[in-house]
């Protein structure tokens, strides 16, 4: 009987720690690959590319120029995220681009750089 309350127990405590959740405070990294810091283009509509990576998964990026945003690109299999920008007809001469990322624990973070396009 002793043998089957300690079987009981130790189960019970298994079950407990398993049900546990584990809190989420590391954030996701985020990093811009497509353009570069600097980069100087012609008018034109250009792919910006981000690596987001995580501990869990990331959730989403967002895309900004300055602080307009132009798209939310939500998570599929890979970590890269990826938006066109349309760069023909504004005056701007400096860009100044954001990727925001946020995993699925709310956790955030934020890569930001500065391209220009020759007019």
């Amino acid at each position: 009987m002793r043998l089957f309350i300690a079987a009981l127990v130790a189960a019970m405590l298994l079950l407990v720690t398993a049900c546990q959740t584990v809190e989420d405070n590391v954030p996701p990294q985020v990093h811009f690959v497509q353009p570069q810091r600097g980069d100087s283009f012609p008018p034109g509509v250009y792919t910006m590319k981000a690596v987001a990576t995580d501990n869990d998964s990331v959730h989403w990026v967002v895309f900004f120029v300055y602080t307009e945003m132009l798209g939310v690109i939500e998570q599929r299999q890979e970590d890269t995220f990826t938006l066109a920008v349309d760069c023909r007809d504004d005056t701007l001469t400096a860009y100044s681009l954001r990727a925001f990322a946020m995993d699925m624990a709310n956790n955030e973070t934020l890569d930001s750089l500065t391209v220009y396009i020759r007019r």
